[in-house]
């Protein structure tokens, strides 16, 4: 069974020089903008544990308002997970994955509530969710 864990909104992430770590930075409660509608840049960074490394997995990344029309803002499409070949299989190899989506100049049109919606393989994994907050325009 695969567990989504160690989910985290944050302003940017960035690759470690560490094999399979990332670091997420300036981890955000809320996402705040000057004025709505306005653009907001952000990212997730989650892990995926007890991934089946033998077979070709998809994952999607679905973020919407979580409130009103539920209007999708973001969809990933299914990206492909390739497998671990067999030769490569050796006792160091684990069934987690750590993965990042960079969400740049996303348009929110009114603050609230939005969601981050997690899927493997058409399966529902998670759902995390984050208020979004605005001042009002001049």
């Amino acid at each position: 069974m695969v567990t989504l864990t160690n989910f985290v909104y944050c302003a940017d992430s960035q690759i470690s020089s560490d094999l399979n770590a990332i670091n997420a930075l300036n981890v955000l409660c809320a996402l705040k903008s000057d004025c709505l509608p306005g653009a907001i840049t952000f990212s997730v960074v989650f892990s995926l544990l007890g991934v089946d490394n033998e077979k070709e997995n998809k994952i999607k990344l679905v973020f919407q308002q979580d409130f009103g029309t539920k209007e999708i803002l973001f969809n990933s499409g299914e990206i492909t997970i390739p497998k671990v070949k067999k030769e490569e299989i050796n006792d160091k190899n684990l069934t987690s994955i750590n993965l990042r989506f960079e969400f740049k100049n996303i348009l929110f049109k009114e603050s609230g509530l939005y969601s981050t919606k997690i899927y493997l393989n058409d399966e529902l994994l998670g759902e995390r969710l984050i208020t979004v907050e605005g001042g009002k325009r001049i």
